[in-house]
């Protein structure tokens, strides 16, 4: 699925992110907030705990 518009059009994977099992894990990452670094890779909070997530590119933490 491509979301956004113009020069920011995005494929949306939704099995991507690789995270751990856990209900707490798994819901709530549909959301603003994700850096790219130089380097790759991509920030983001969780939205339900106090932690920073860092992913490769290929979806693993």
């Amino acid at each position: 699925m491509l979301i956004g518009s113009g020069e920011h059009t995005y494929e949306w994977i939704d099995s991507w992110a690789n995270v751990p099992d856990g209900e707490s894990a798994r819901t709530g990452h549909a959301h603003h907030g994700l850096v790219v670094t130089e380097a790759g890779a991509i920030l983001t909070f969780h939205p339900g705990e106090p932690v920073a997530l860092v992913f490769e590119d290929d979806g693993n933490l």
